[in-house]
């Protein structure tokens, strides 16, 4: 290969390899992330979120629109894979847990005027969303509450309750 041709493959090569970090970054802000650790990845979230509490962690595969309108309480824990719409404040208080892929829109579009609405959505201390599930607008899950996995989270939850399904309904209480 001629020299010129060499320097336009490497450097586009060099871009394409830029391009592609960049996208990474941005569809997997962590690996593996846990606010006790420095780096990075801390320092992008850290930018990015509302408020990030201490002893947060936060798995591979997070994705938000904003980021802005995100808060995380103290010792949240959010799996792999999980995706927020936050064009509202999406709210998870202290101690809870969000499992594998689950997704949390705050918008949504009336079918008749066509108009798009925000609602905030607020996660009770200590409570915990089953993987896959999905938390539409305007929703308040009560403290201490557990979502089924697979769940569509479509009315608010009363504190220390078990709810699950599609459309969501209560089988039980949380005991102590």
């Amino acid at each position: 290969m001629n020299s010129k041709l060499q320097e336009f493959v490497e450097e586009h090569e060099i871009r394409d390899l830029k391009n592609k970090k960049i996208s990474w970054m941005r569809q997997n802000l962590a690996d593996y992330f846990s606010m006790e650790k420095e780096g990075f990845l801390k320092r992008i979230l850290l930018r990015n979120l509302g408020f990030i509490g201490e002893n947060t962690m936060i798995k591979q595969g997070f994705r938000f629109s904003r980021g802005y309108n995100i808060y995380l309480g103290k010792k949240v824990f959010i799996n792999y894979n999980c995706g927020f719409q936050d064009s509202a404040e999406i709210i998870i208080d202290d101690f809870s847990l969000i499992s594998p892929d689950v997704k949390i829109y705050t918008s949504y579009h009336d079918k008749i005027t066509r108009r798009r609405y925000i609602n905030q959505v607020y996660i009770g201390k200590r409570s915990w969303v089953g993987g896959g599930s999905i938390i539409l607008p305007g929703i308040e899950v009560g403290e201490n509450s557990i979502i089924g996995a697979g769940s569509l989270v479509n009315r608010d939850i009363e504190p220390d309750t078990i709810y699950v399904g599609n459309p969501i309904r209560k089988i039980g209480m949380v005991e102590d």
